[in-house]
């Protein structure tokens, strides 16, 4: 049974914005979004009427209806219809009242993440977008985000067509159309006075939840069809062998389904972790244990004497049930093999649930052997309570194994390379993957005791961000921050000084991001800075001064222990770029935003912010310089860091001095470089989009080697050196989803570890660790099957000999 279901998560292009009520909001969804996933992601979906509409304020209540899916937590939706900036700037708040009506019925889908709500409605042709905070007990007060034009291409029929679609979506009756892609992107027609008049939408068919019992009954049936294929010949006969198995394996299934259906609803609480999980479930077990021991104590005292006096055990298997539980043994060996080939984690949910059970199995198969092959053939004990034993052990080991872990992470392929005495891959140490889907985008910042990553969550109607403290040892979860679920996607990477995180937010078309400052040791916030574009840059710390790049923003520098803004640069430049900060001069550069265009390199004044030289270029710098010897490396290109520029890519390697920002060489490549360089003291490396790995000589920019990766490679190398000096590897990333360990003065492979089979995406720019002796860990992060999965690996090599 395949109970874990896996949204498509949106591109880079999604987030979420702040409204004037400080509830998050979407950015508007420009990309391809199909109606079944609208289905599956929306955790409530139901009818509303308008019960009124007050141009003047503005503001709008709706009256929820016909409950499609879930039963929502508020009966009236009183809306604030003043809109952010988006809605502002595109005059959104007064098209959406011409489009609207008293009486008026819509279509309303709603997820929920922690004390955030997010809902996208229909009405005639027109999609908008909602956001509430959970008030505690009061009804929320919704906010009108903004219109939504792109996803007339999910859906753009009538509004009771609509609600048929969705019955018949969720109830299997038939599948939603598929976008299109050629919709060109609009609001539906304005409201004509007859919609005054509309009357309701049709009732649903009954709710999406009708299913649950169809699911637990089906196991029951499923469970007995395998154990018991006579089922007409002797049904009463058999249940009552095997009835606590049956029972506890389908209460558990059915526990397993819900919890994974309610996953959203239950996040931030106890009771959707998987220790929440494996306690219940084990105690269903032991529960059954239980009763299956009292059952066997009844059923020997009720046993028929033989002429001895002996009471026969009850309850023994016959020659079928003994074939039958043989042949289950043996698929259960084959198909854990053949998730092992396929390169599941069998100690992760929803395997080790089968796993647990199917070691009862084979616990079972061998008591009966060894009853049968013993004098008499008469076990003490009933297959059943034997089974049952077994699974409790299982349960409680594997549930102990999987607390602290998450869902399975997919095994690499460890490849050889060409460099005799080489670095040599020993495999991973660990594998963490966050919950649900997302993907990671951020680098890994690493230390002694602990590892943080950030990853992207979500999907098109419900993204979100989440920060992680893992056990550098284990990858186990120490503790995770998402603010209360307003955090929005991360793609910047934290940075650590004197015990605080920092860390920004949101995506390139998001708006009002913050930058937020943790407690490293808790997760606890500890102050937050808001901007009015996004903080996709990396936060630098040097000084007490914490600075970073806030898109369309500019630069800021912020007191590092308060938040408090010391100086703001903000002259025409969209900055993204993590800012470099050597000794009193800071070095970014500038990207192509939505309002700022012009590209240059810039020197400013750490303690004033003031510009100390200027630099035009002929294309974006979207990350930040190297410096070595007075000397800045910058990688420059156009396209993003998901595809090329379609008419004309370029890329470069600019080498300007510092002091002044005059050009020492440029060395021209045919795709964007959107990484940071590596720099060692004769050379500089770096990866370009057209899937090339470059060394050149530092000195004048003359090409030492190139390696090819084999897919665009947009993460930026990392160069690890021995303490002795004498010993180096360069790590380079191939964006399908190679990590490849390179000897830095020939260019020659020493390893490669390979996901590129799970539809990978390696945009997480890998960090090295020295672990015992003469080994050292490797973390990077991904995005595995199309970005609904994210993982971080922790990878053991042992260093090449000197």
């Amino acid at each position: 049974m395949n109970v874990r279901r896996m949204g498509r998560v949106g591109g880079v292009v999604l987030g979420l914005g702040l409204l004037l009520t400080g509830v998050p909001a979407q950015a508007v969804i420009t990309r391809l979004t199909p109606l079944e996933d609208v289905l599956k992601e929306s955790q409530f979906i139901f009818t509303a009427k308008v019960e009124k509409i007050d141009p003047e304020k503005p503001s709008l209540v709706l009256a929820a209806r016909d409950a499609l899916k879930g039963t929502a937590p508020f009966a009236r939706l009183p809306v604030n219809l003043t809109g952010d900036a988006e809605a502002k700037k595109l005059d959104h708040t007064a098209k959406l009242l011409k489009r609207l009506a008293v009486n008026q019925h819509l279509v309303v889908f709603v997820t929920r993440q922690d004390k955030q709500y997010i809902a996208f409605a229909y009405a005639g042709g027109t999609w908008f977008q909602m956001t509430a905070r959970d008030a505690g007990g009061d009804a929320p007060v919704w906010s009108f985000a903004h219109c939504e034009p792109y996803l007339r291409r999910t859906y753009k029929g009538t509004t009771a067509e609509l609600k048929d679609v969705v019955v018949d979506g969720l109830a299997g009756k038939k599948k939603p159309p598929p976008p299109n892609p050629k919709e060109e992107p609009g609001l539906g027609p304005e409201a004509a006075p007859e919609e005054k008049k509309e009357g309701a939408l049709p009732n649903a068919d009954g709710p999406v939840f009708a299913v649950i019992p169809s699911v637990a009954l089906g196991g029951i049936l499923s469970l007995l069809a395998m154990l018991f294929p006579a089922v007409f010949g002797g049904l009463t006969g058999q249940l009552k062998r095997w009835l606590a198995v049956i029972s506890v394996a389908s209460l558990n299934s059915t526990i397993l389904f819900v919890h994974d259906w309610f996953a959203s609803s239950l996040q931030g609480s106890w009771w959707g972790t998987p220790t929440a999980l494996w306690v219940t479930m084990t105690a269903l077990t032991a529960l059954g244990v239980l009763w299956a021991w009292r059952r066997h104590l009844t059923a020997v005292a009720e046993a028929p004497a033989d002429e001895a006096g002996r009471r026969q055990p009850p309850f023994l298997p016959g020659r079928g049930e003994h074939l039958l539980l043989w042949v289950l043994s043996g698929v259960g060996v084959v198909l854990f093999g053949v998730c092992l080939l396929l390169g599941y984690t069998l100690t992760a949910t929803p395997w080790s649930f089968v796993l647990a059970l199917w070691v009862g199995i084979w616990v079972a198969t061998l008591y009966a052997l060894l009853a049968r092959l013993r004098a008499g053939g008469r076990p003490a004990l009933s297959a059943e309570g034997v089974m049952l034993w077994a699974m409790l052990p299982a349960s409680l080991a594997l549930g102990l194994t999987g607390a602290g872990a998450t869902t399975a992470a997919p095994l690499g392929t460890v490849e050889g390379g060409t460099t005799a005495g080489g670095a040599r891959l020993l495999g991973e140490a660990w594998a963490f993957r966050p919950e649900g889907t997302g993907f990671i985008v951020s680098s890994p910042l690493v230390t002694e005791e602990f590892v943080y990553t950030a990853a992207a969550h979500g999907s098109a109607f419900r993204p979100f961000g989440k920060l992680y403290c893992l056990d550098a040892a284990t990858g186990r979860k120490v503790w995770e921050f998402n603010d209360d679920g307003g955090m929005k996607q991360v793609f910047s990477s934290p940075c650590l000084a004197d015990g605080r995180l920092y860390v920004g937010e949101g995506f390139h078309q998001d708006f009002g991001c913050k930058l937020y400052c943790l407690d490293a040791a808790t997760g606890k916030k500890l102050w937050e800075f808001g901007t009015e574009s996004h903080t996709e840059s990396s936060p630098s710390v040097a000084g007490g001064k914490v600075f970073f790049g806030a898109g369309d923003d500019g630069v800021y520098c912020l007191d590092a222990a308060t938040g408090k803004e010391l100086w703001h640069f903000n002259d025409g430049l969209h900055v993204d770029a993590p800012p470099l900060v050597v000794g009193n001069r800071l070095y970014a550069g500038s990207g192509v935003g939505d309002v700022h265009k012009r590209l240059e390199l810039v020197c400013l004044d750490a303690a004033t912010g003031k510009p100390v030289w200027r630099v035009p270029t002929d294309l974006p710098a979207w990350n930040a310089p190297a410096f070595a010897d007075g000397r800045l490396y910058v990688g420059l290109g156009n396209g993003n860091f998901l595809e090329s520029d379609r008419e004309r890519p370029r890329g470069a390697l600019l080498c300007v001095r510092a002091d002044d920002g005059a050009r020492q060489w440029l060395f021209d490549v045919p795709d964007g470089v959107l990484c940071r360089p590596a720099v060692d003291a004769t050379s500089v490396y770096f990866g370009a989009r057209d899937g090339t790995c470059y060394c050149l000589e530092r000195g004048e920019g003359k090409r030492r080697w190139t390696f090819e990766l084999g897919s665009p490679s947009v993460a930026s190398p990392a160069l690890a050196v021995s303490a002795d000096g004498r010993r180096r590897s360069l790590f380079a990333v191939g964006g399908d989803g190679r990590l490849c360990c390179l000897d830095p003065e020939k260019g020659e492979l020493s390893w490669t570890f390979n996901v590129s089979k799970y539809q990978a995406r390696m945009l997480s720019s890998p960090t090295v660790w020295p672990h015992a002796g003469d080994r050292r860990r490797v973390y990077v992060g991904a995005g595995l099957n199309g970005n609904t999965a994210g993982v971080l690996y922790c990878l053991e090599d042992h260093w090449p000999a000197p």
